[in-house]
């Protein structure tokens, strides 16, 4: 039998007798013979078929970010986002091997049926060839679409990763990591609807990866649904349990609902696990702060500071905490620090703050004046400056202050209340009461211009329309506690004590941690004799505010009054350690510490105060009084002299000299003293007592007389009046 030609180039084929093995069939299961493909093309197609596709692509890094602070309580954070488990893709094995494409074909060449076989035979195979490489090439596809999503989304090309995960997941529809990363690219764009949809079906992939809820609960977040977002993240902690960035990330969702005690709580947990991290302190501190714990915030800023020294953030932040805590100079130690790593508008405007509360006045308006140099709009760091400027009474440079702040601001009424209060304190009365008016045009439901106008009123003595305008103020302010002290403190000051105190107490009633009221009815309590009363509310306010400079004056004035030194002593210095030249405490301390007997303290702490205000007449009469006890006579003369040529009032120290020299016997030059303490004052009682005793002394009779009427006629309730008198009808 002669060779086809055609079948000899196609298949390369030996003779075989295809008849005798249809006469005899192979036995159920016997394999059948088979012959390899030669040459280089049938090596790489049986290595093709014998070769594992690769299904597991690689992992895109995880988003820089998936939610921030800023979304949950104005902070700032790191994203919480991890990526899942890329499960292994199982690729189905070929449900037959194909029948090896060398297998020897019986036909009979002369045979028309033999030709037929041998093309249908051909078909089956190309077909199946195809049908394989489709498969295979699938496959490959999928894992190539994966690559290049990663890569994309590395890159933060999000849409295009997004469109390549999308295509690869047709190829692969359960592939959690492509759905997974598909949500993260989603958030990072914005799209949170899309986001959730992905890591819902993600969780559905792999529920037991906390991951999935991890993300959901950030995006959560971002659509402003915390609670749905603690949720999510309890979901994660459960799957998860000692994975800190969880715990943070349910914090802040605890923290946009403002829950403050389970977001300490978590935050807490995530400390414990990794104690490592400032940010995670330093949230915790806020928190704190935000439920009024500043001893509690202050620690973790310390521990903040540990780990990270120079941060600025938290050295401002400390410093501030410090100040509420009346800690003035650890602030100031700490915003100075902070301002030389980061100068700022804000750092100079809280160091200002803390200045003026440590009673540095100079101090607080150079660092106000910085941080309007940085930020003219500041108005913080402006009204601070106003409140420096009118506490020292430079009244000039506060009006100009708050006209600029109404330039800038021209409908806000406080402002129009503050600048009123400004021309009132000027004696500007008209433009005062224009201002106060202006406030009630502009937001006539508020109370204060109301109030500040009801004040004005009383003042000049217009209590009826002042009652009127406060009684409109209560009307506004709905029971307003701020009113009720505002009237109590008008009746206070124009002599109604009785119906002071019932408007201070009512505004306690409504607002019983209200310092300065408390310090106005303990005020009240002691001009009505009530000491015990003054002293309970005194120790109330110190409660509450123990850097509160006049309720501690006060309170160690009553301990004096009741010879209670020690107690008064121990006020007076917890004054002066938080302001150390403050000129009460300095004056009532030389008075404690002469009472005790302790002439040398005494004295120094009155050159203190002469030093702080040399023009200070009666700071310069303790000192001479004080050295005329101590047998200093002219040591005391000597001084007042030097405090006349310093323009110290002269009328009360020419009296002093006037009564040193009479007792040292003097008398001409205590006569002189005394005529020019009456020329500096005329009709001077005091004067005129002393001329007539220095002129009796002199033997001018005449003189003495007519001294000695004048005091009689000016003191005519004068102790010594009847020994004067009894002298006077002698001559």
């Amino acid at each position: 039998m002669s060779r086809n030609p055609h079948m000899t180039q196609i298949f390369n084929l030996e003779d075989v007798d295809l008849e005798a093995e249809r006469n005899q069939p192979a036995a159920r299961g016997a394999a059948r013979p088979t012959k390899q493909l030669r040459g280089d093309n049938g090596a790489m197609l049986s290595g093709l078929l014998n070769q594992e596709p690769q299904t597991t692509p690689r992992r895109a890094a995880p988003p820089t970010e998936v939610f921030s602070l800023a979304d949950v309580a104005a902070a700032s954070s790191e994203p919480v986002e991890r990526m899942a488990p890329q499960p292994a893709a199982r690729s189905p094995q070929p449900a037959r091997v194909i029948p090896q494409l060398t297998q020897f074909i019986h036909v009979d060449r002369s045979s028309h049926r033999g030709r037929t076989m041998t093309i249908v035979g051909m078909a089956l195979a190309v077909c199946l060839l195809a049908g394989l490489f489709v498969w295979y090439g699938t496959r490959q596809t999928h894992v190539v679409l994966i690559d290049q999503a990663d890569r994309q989304y590395a890159a933060g090309e999000n849409q295009p990763a997004i469109d390549s995960y999308t295509e690869a997941l047709k190829f692969d529809p359960q592939n959690s990591h492509a759905v997974l990363n598909r949500g993260y690219a989603h958030q990072r764009l914005g799209d949170e609807a899309a986001a959730l949809a992905d890591f819902d079906r993600y969780i559905v992939l792999q529920p037991a990866d906390d991951a999935g809820h991890t993300a959901r609960a950030a995006s959560l977040l971002r659509q402003g649904q915390p609670e749905g977002a603690v949720d999510s993240f309890t979901a994660a902690i459960d799957r998860a349990p000692s994975v800190a960035s969880s715990y943070v990330g349910r914090a802040r969702a605890y923290a946009a609902s403002q829950q403050w005690q389970p977001a300490i709580e978590d935050m807490g947990q995530a400390i414990r696990i990794q104690d490592d991290q400032p940010d995670f302190y330093r949230e915790r501190a806020r928190y704190y702060s935000l439920m009024a714990r500043p001893e509690q915030a202050l620690a973790d800023y310390n521990q903040v500071l540990v780990l990270d020294p120079s941060s600025a953030e938290a050295l401002g932040a400390r410093g501030t905490l410090r100040t509420q805590l009346a800690d003035y100079a650890g602030a100031i130690e700490d915003l100075s620090s902070a301002l030389m790593l980061t100068p700022s508008a804000d750092l100079y405007t809280k160091r200002g703050i803390a200045y003026q509360k440590y009673a540095q006045p100079e101090n607080a308006l150079a660092d106000f004046d910085q941080a309007l140099q940085l930020d003219p709009s500041d108005t913080r760091a402006r009204s601070g400056r106003i409140r420096t400027a009118r506490a020292r009474g430079q009244f000039d440079q506060a009006l100009a202050d708050y006209d600029i702040l109404i330039g800038q601001t021209p409908d806000q009424a406080e402002l129009y209340v503050g600048r009123g209060s400004i021309h009132r304190a000027l004696d500007d009365l008209e433009r005062a009461q224009a201002d106060f008016l202006k406030a009630i045009e502009l937001l006539p439901t508020a109370p204060e211009g109301y109030l500040e106008l009801g004040v004005l009123l009383a003042a000049q003595g217009e209590t009826g329309p002042a009652l009127e305008q406060l009684n409109q103020a209560l009307g506004l302010g709905a029971n307003n506690a701020r009113v009720f002290a505002a009237r109590g403190r008008i009746f206070a000051e124009t002599g109604r004590p009785v119906e002071s105190l019932v408007d201070l107490t009512q505004a306690l009633t409504l607002r019983p941690d209200d310092v300065p009221t408390l310090l106005t009815r303990a005020g009240v309590f002691d001009s009505q004799g009530q000491p015990d009363a003054a002293l309970a509310d005194l120790d109330r306010a110190l409660t509450l505010d123990p850097a509160q400079t006049g309720g501690l004056l006060a309170r160690a004035r009553l301990f004096e009054q009741r010879g209670a030194l020690d107690q008064a002593t121990q006020d007076v210095a917890a004054v002066l350690q938080l302001q150390p030249d403050q000129p009460s405490a300095l004056a009532m301390q030389a008075r404690l510490l002469a009472a005790s007997g302790d002439t040398a303290g005494a004295q120094a702490a009155l050159e203190q105060l002469r030093v702080l205000d040399p023009q200070n007449g009666s700071v310069a009469l303790r000192q001479a009084k004080l050295l005329a006890e101590q047998g200093k006579a002219e040591e005391a003369l000597a001084l007042i002299r030097e405090a006349l040529g310093q323009g110290a009032p002269a009328e009360p120290l020419y009296r002093a000299a006037g009564s040193l020299r009479y007792q040292l016997g003097q008398y001409s030059r205590a006569l002189a003293n005394y005529r020019a303490a009456l020329e500096a004052q005329p009709e001077n009682a005091a004067a005129y007592q002393g001329i007539g005793l220095a002129a009796r002394k002199l033997g001018d009779t005449q003189a003495a007389i007519v001294a000695f009427q004048q005091y009689l006629r000016l003191a005519p309730e004068a102790a010594d009046r009847a020994e004067i008198a009894a002298w006077l009808a002698k001559q």
